[in-house]
């Protein structure tokens, strides 16, 4: 039908125009107040809705059907070939042969003073060749400058020559090696301070900081100290942060076994990883029993195999399992005292004791104690704890 209602013969078919503003736009029929009419073979004719809408349907499908069969849905990812961007060609070795700097050097006739003159054009050059080459080994050690590896020491990294890279090398420099350079380049400040910086980075990915921590490693005079200790403390926060952010919205069952492992709320790890604080646990050895008593020695030690605190209890249970239960709530009970806790100064920092309930204070052998979490970033790097009961 044409725009005035006038049902078209087959051949004469028009273009049905729909004048519309600037303003408007064209929107699909609602198909369930709108009327078609089909034609086919030339006769015109109503057909059932629904199975005209699944016949669109299905044309649709088979028009949006991808050509290729069981083909990627991604392209492939070439292949990249490594550049080496450590090597390094001399700049001096571009000169022309006239000036001696090249691998040729100077012919046999050359007097002394003309060698002279050639070392002392390389000698020039070598502050230039070095800082390209320093340059060329930064680029190349990028990924250890976000490595979460603890063994990673240096962000400047140097390029060390030899005679096998600059020929005669060895006749304009002596005792500049490799430590040398590292220590022109680098400070332990400044390595310290880069170091957390690029941690921060990589922190802030995630949306963490580590501010308020970091505040309590600063002391009166709000100098930083045991920088140290605050890099593998982020390393640590960035290693388990897979597990921080699956488990960020587990619970605790209550139901289960307090004491297993696994049955740890996903809130425990940020927090203690924030806190600077280790992931540990007790090992248990128990002796006995002895008229029903047994005595249970323990040892809680961190996931680097450091024992924090160590000592023993003696407890009176009917087997093992019990035994271990009750020298473990003996224990933490009494970790829960703030006054069961003395500090004592030492040679190399202070002495932390736990004591007895009712009993003088007994300190065992020192074990060393993680560093910067003292008062105001105090070190304290040895201390001990040995409750005895």
């Amino acid at each position: 039908m044409d725009k005035r209602g006038t049902r078209v013969r087959p051949g004469q078919e028009q273009r049905f125009l729909a004048p519309c503003d600037q303003r408007d736009a064209p929107a699909q029929a609602y198909h369930n107040l709108s009327r078609f009419l089909f034609f086919k073979n030339g006769l015109p004719f109503l057909p059932r809705m629904d199975e005209a809408y699944d016949t669109l349907t299905q044309m649709q499908g088979a028009s949006e059907r991808p050509k290729i069969k069981n083909g990627s849905d991604d392209l492939p990812v070439p292949s990249g070939a490594f550049r080496s961007p450590e090597e390094y060609f001399p700049v001096q070795y571009s000169f022309p042969l006239t000036y001696g700097t090249g691998p040729e050097g100077l012919p046999g006739r050359a007097s002394a003073l003309r060698r002279g003159q050639a070392r002392q054009l390389k000698a020039y050059l070598m502050v230039f060749e070095q800082h390209l080459g320093n340059a060329l080994a930064q680029l190349a050690h990028t990924a250890d400058l976000f490595s979460l590896s603890p063994s990673v020491r240096r962000t400047y990294f140097v390029r060390e020559f030899t005679d096998a890279a600059i020929r005669g090398l060895s006749d304009i420099v002596n005792g500049l090696g490799r430590p040398e350079l590292e220590r022109m380049t680098e400070t332990p400040s400044e390595f310290h301070d880069r170091r957390n910086r690029f941690l921060d980075h990589l922190m802030a990915r995630f949306g963490e900081e580590f501010r308020e921590y970091a505040l309590f490693l600063s002391n009166l005079q709000g100098e930083q100290v045991a920088l140290e200790q605050l890099i593998n403390d982020k390393i640590s926060f960035l290693k388990e942060y897979p597990r921080i952010s699956r488990d960020r919205g587990r619970a605790f069952n209550y139901t289960a076994n307090p004491c297993a492992p696994e049955n740890q709320p996903g809130l425990e790890p940020r927090i203690r990883r924030l806190l600077g604080c280790a992931r540990s646990s007790f090992a248990w050895t128990l002796l006995g029993p002895v008229a029903g008593v047994y005595t249970a020695g323990f040892n809680l030690v961190d996931e680097n195999g450091h024992a924090w605190l160590s000592g023993s209890v003696r407890v009176a249970a009917a087997d093992e399992p019990g035994a271990q239960g009750l020298a473990f709530a003996q224990v933490t009970a009494r970790m829960q005292v703030p006054e069961a806790y003395a500090l004592a100064a030492t040679v190399n920092g202070f002495q932390v004791s736990l004591t007895d309930e009712g009993a003088e204070k007994s300190p065992g052998p020192p074990t060393s104690l993680r560093r910067g979490c003292g008062p105001f970033g105090h070190r304290r790097p040895d201390a001990a704890h040995s409750p005895r009961r």
